[in-house]
């Protein structure tokens, strides 16, 4: 089976591995100001939007803030599938608050899905507070 049948496409290793070499192959061919002039403007906004979104941290570090900051309780992850070969398992995580089901996610690995369950909590959470807040409004006219 070759990498692109079996998801390599989509593979953040793959995809970083091949990257990190399209530079390598450029500074060496073409020398370190070349390589600035292309990666410039790729980089800048992305570090911009990344502070600015606060995605350099992780969703499970985000929900941990959010959740021992406001609920004052820690999220707890489990694993509630594996499924599939062992070479391409997937596996589904749930995270809950204070036990009450907040998130659930699918990865490759359990850290992925993990994420995965964490960054639905965060969507969740944010869609929740938008209506409560929507309502508080409509009451208030």
């Amino acid at each position: 089976m070759g990498e692109a049948e079996s998801g390599g496409r989509d593979r953040p290793a793959t995809l970083c591995a091949t990257f990190e070499a399209l530079v390598g192959a450029l500074y060496l061919d073409q020398g370190l100001d070349s390589l600035i002039k292309l990666l410039e403007p790729l980089i800048i906004p992305e570090i911009t939007r990344i502070l600015e979104e606060e995605l350099h941290k992780d969703a499970k570090s985000r929900l941990q803030e959010l959740a021992q900051g406001l609920m004052r309780h820690t999220p707890r992850y489990s694993t509630l599938r594996e499924s599939g070969p062992d070479h391409a398992k997937e596996f589904t995580v749930q995270v809950t608050i204070g036990g009450r089901v907040y998130g659930q996610g699918t990865g490759l690995s359990k850290q992925q899905a993990a994420q995965a369950a964490a960054q639905d909590a965060l969507e969740r959470i944010a869609a929740d507070r938008d209506s409560a807040e929507y309502e508080a409004e409509a009451e208030a006219e």
